[in-house]
């Protein structure tokens, strides 16, 4: 019988079909990767694929000295301290499995958009280490509150506004956090999610729009403008800790009592009370303490089943509907929302990662298993780690919404 070219021949050319969409997809989704750089090369990549951790060693300053030269008495030497840190790999994967059937028949564009969702997965799951060790940073403001679940929507004050990008430019300046170099000077980030930045440019005209520089000195991904000496990223994927603010005056304070799949626009509640359409939700568990969860999600109710205590939302997924699957007793609450802006600067964060997966991680696949092999797999993985190794170079500034209002 003449040989049959199957995909188990031609997966090469599969994945040379694809593999540009799953780096498309990815690389818009990096945020707090930003404000990471590399360790040196050094520090021995062969060391990390081993597991071992990479040791960062500190030395102190000398502290400025005032004594005078004697003609007779030697003078005393000063003496260094050190310390260190450390920052220890941990490893990343996810895959998908596909019948090759599908793969053959698919009359839309599968191949290349389950290739783009693997890539984007694969960046957000990368980014989110990065994102919770930052927001993990020891300095964090509340504005002119002490807890977060004190920020209320209703007070303007409590809005992102420029006393607090003065505030933590003054306190990383004083505590020489190192910066980007650009053409126009030395400049920090802030790390700005959208409702936080529309309530910023609505109170506050003081800013520089990125199409006003952005032929000489844009260069960073969501890059919107800047405001004293920070480039701001505005982003969706900028940390949001959904209703983890003061109490709504209507509060919805309920969980759900079934199962919920990703893309799904109905959510069955245990409690009607104060549940109308056009009120905005959290989906998850409330974030109130140092503890972050990268699954939350926000939703507007926009009609409500008293009868089945079902209510339609749209979401934040790919079709309107939900963006995650949510297993049943999720809390279901519109507490004020707090946004989460972190204030750095060029290597506030460090990492590492194995050479073996790449910086951001390597595509697995498509390759074909099961008996006849009759299944097509496609994954990715990583195996590396952020690290803070200065808590003087980071500033988390947690701030109300106006969209709650």
């Amino acid at each position: 019988m003449t040989d049959i070219t199957t995909t188990s021949q031609l997966s090469d050319s599969l994945r040379a079909q694809y593999e540009s969409d799953y780096v498309e997809a990815a690389l818009p989704i990096r945020t707090y990767d930003q404000i990471a750089t590399p360790l040196p090369g050094d520090l021995s990549m062969a060391d990390i694929t081993k597991g071992s951790s990479v040791v960062i060693p500190f030395l102190s300053d000398l502290a400025p000295s005032t004594d005078t030269i004697s003609e007779t008495v030697d003078a005393d030497p000063v003496t260094f301290e050190d310390t260190n840190t450390s920052i220890t790999p941990t490893s990343r994967m996810s895959y998908v499995k596909t019948s090759e059937q599908l793969m053959n028949q698919a009359y839309t564009n599968f191949g290349s958009a389950y290739y783009k969702r693997v890539g984007e997965q694969m960046m957000e799951s990368v980014d989110l280490i990065a994102k919770d060790v930052a927001l993990g940073c020891s300095l964090v403001r509340y504005g002119s509150h002490s807890t977060r679940a004190t920020l209320d929507a209703g007070t303007a004050d409590d809005y992102l506004n420029m006393p607090m990008f003065a505030y933590a430019g003054t306190m990383l300046n004083t505590m020489r956090a190192p910066m980007f170099d650009t053409l126009t000077g030395t400049k920090g980030i802030a790390i700005v999610h959208p409702f936080a930045w529309a309530d910023f440019t609505q109170t506050d005209a003081h800013w520089v729009a990125a199409a006003e520089y952005q032929d000489k000195s844009m260069f960073l991904n969501w890059e919107a403008g800047e405001v004293l000496g920070f480039k701001v990223i505005v982003s969706p994927y900028a940390k949001v800790l959904w209703g983890a603010g003061a109490a709504n005056a209507s509060a919805i304070s309920t969980t759900t009592t079934a199962a919920s799949k990703a893309l799904a626009t109905t959510l069955v509640l245990s409690s009607s009370a104060g549940v109308v359409a056009g009120k905005h939700i959290m989906i998850g568990t409330i974030e109130s303490s140092t503890t972050f969860y990268g699954t939350n999600e926000y939703a507007t109710i926009v009609s409500w089943a008293s009868a089945t205590n079902t209510a339609t939302v749209v979401g934040m997924g790919h079709n309107g509907g939900l963006r995650y699957a949510h297993a049943s007793g999720a809390t279901v609450s519109n507490a004020d929302n707090v946004a989460a802006v972190i204030f750095a600067g060029k290597g506030s964060l460090k990492k590492i990662y194995d050479v073996n997966t790449g910086e951001f991680g390597t595509v697995v696949g498509p390759y074909l298993d099961g008996s006849v092999r009759q299944w097509a797999n496609l994954g990715w993985k990583w195996r590396g780690n952020y690290g803070r190794i200065s808590e003087s170079w980071l500033l988390r500034q947690e701030c109300a919404l106006g969209i709650d209002a």
